[in-house]
């Protein structure tokens, strides 16, 4: 489990390196922008939303991978934890058994030996 939430907080501190790094291009873009005539501008302005709504797609598809992994990495943690716990419940239940047959062994045994004795005398 740990190994996936680390894994978990490296994914999503490489989605926040990429984040800043974008916003740093964008800021460089936008001082180079502004200094250029308005047409060229708005040019550049739809040419990094477009970016922009590209890289925040891309971002929620990874998130939505990441979650799904998560997910079924939980999920597969709780079956090998109830398939641990009835291993135990078994192991219990035929120690109990074996207790319950060697006691009627005893018991028997003990009766035979009763027997004898009463045969003899």
């Amino acid at each position: 489990l740990m190994g996936v939430q680390s894994t978990k907080e490296h994914t999503l501190q490489l989605q926040q390196e990429q984040i800043e790094k974008l916003q740093q291009t964008i800021n460089e873009q936008w001082k180079l922008a502004l200094e250029e005539p308005l047409e060229k501008q708005q040019v550049v302005n739809q040419s990094w939303e477009q970016r922009l709504q590209k890289f925040l797609r891309d971002l929620e598809s990874q998130q939505q991978q990441l979650e799904q992994n998560w997910n079924q990495q939980l999920q597969q943690q709780r079956k090998v934890q109830e398939l641990q716990d009835k291993m135990q419940m078994q192991h219990a239940e035929h120690k109990e058994a074996a207790a319950a047959a060697s006691k009627e062994l005893q018991d028997a045994s003990h009766a035979q030996q009763q027997l004898e004795q009463e045969l003899w005398q």
